[in-house]
């Protein structure tokens, strides 16, 4: 819909996409809380002191983690953020790095073949690291 209103360019639009932004950004507000609260549960439950999270700010403007990191110090839990490089690029088994190692939602390890879900093995270069 915001593609459509900006591309009629028509100057009423312009109050609906704003619109449009505000409900955007109280639902991802939202999702980030439940995902947050759901991570802290699940490190409390398996007696998980540390969580890792990449460093990702600077990646945009409005990035902003410290929803866990403050539920996490309430808690008694520690968030520790990591440089991001190359954590989507290295196999966390045999740490190959390699540029095109993502085919959608495959991770392909040109040095042992292996072939995990890309998100997956981010997720575990983060636990290594963490």
């Amino acid at each position: 819909m915001r593609a459509r209103l900006q591309f009629e360019g028509i100057l009423s639009a312009k109050g609906t996409i704003e619109h449009l932004a505000g409900k955007e950004n109280s639902l991802m507000t939202d999702v980030n809380h439940c995902i947050s609260k759901e991570i802290l549960k699940f490190a409390v439950e398996n007696g998980i002191s540390v969580i890792g999270l990449e460093d990702l700010i600077g990646i945009r403007d409005r990035t902003n983690n410290n929803s866990l990191n403050m539920k996490a110090k309430s808690s008694g839990s520690i968030t520790e953020c990591l440089n991001p490089v190359h954590t989507s690029r290295t196999w966390y088994r045999c740490e190959d790095v390699s540029k095109n190692s993502i085919d959608g939602l495959k991770f392909l390890c040109k040095a042992c073949s292996f072939e995990p879900n890309a998100d997956f093995n981010c997720a575990r270069n983060i636990e290594h690291r963490t």
